[in-house]
């Protein structure tokens, strides 16, 4: 049985690789980003580390991708 708080060998909190997809699915459909990636893959694409900090903050994936795009 495959532990869904695993990513790449590390462990990360409950709902996090949800998180994540959304986050790639948003940055694929919204802002064109990993268009040679399958959907079902897109979110192996990520970098899970660089949006942790947001999903501990609360911060929903939409926004969190919008704020991300404007810096």
């Amino acid at each position: 049985m495959n532990n869904i708080n695993y990513i790449n060998g590390k462990q990360y909190p409950y709902g996090f690789r949800d998180y994540l997809r959304k986050v790639a699915f948003n940055l694929q459909d919204s802002y064109g980003c990993f268009k040679d990636t399958p959907r079902c893959d897109v979110w192996t694409r990520v970098d899970p580390d660089s949006w942790l900090s947001l999903f501990n903050e609360g911060v929903s994936p939409f926004d969190a991708v919008k704020s991300n795009q404007e810096e």
